[in-house]
């Protein structure tokens, strides 16, 4: 049997447990992109499962992200990808901020 047969649970490598949400972010792409808004599908202290609400968007190895109701800045790096799904390992960004398409600046 292959390794990666998907009828075979896969060793879980998060090194803390992920809890299930389902929150809105804003994702700067950087450079001229527009900031692309996403989903939070589960997280934990240092990471997060991550689903642009454009499937046909791909998230570039690093950007940056910010969570909509509460505006915490996140540095966010791809880890792994399924789809047009990516888990990112996340950590909070000093003294930045986003502009929102709506203009809010958080």
């Amino acid at each position: 049997m292959s390794q990666f047969d998907e009828s075979v649970p896969q060793r879980n490598q998060r090194g803390e447990a992920r809890r299930e949400v389902n929150f809105i972010a804003w994702a700067d792409l950087g450079e001229a992109l527009p900031i692309v808004r996403c989903q939070i599908l589960n997280m934990s202290a240092s990471g997060a499962h991550v689903a642009p609400l454009d499937s046909n968007v791909v998230l570039p190895d690093e950007f940056r992200m910010t969570l909509d109701e509460t505006g915490e800045l996140w540095d966010a790096r791809v880890v792994w990808r399924c789809g047009h799904t990516a888990g990112v390992k996340i950590a909070r960004a000093a003294g930045a901020s986003l502009v929102t398409p709506t203009g809010v600046t958080m």
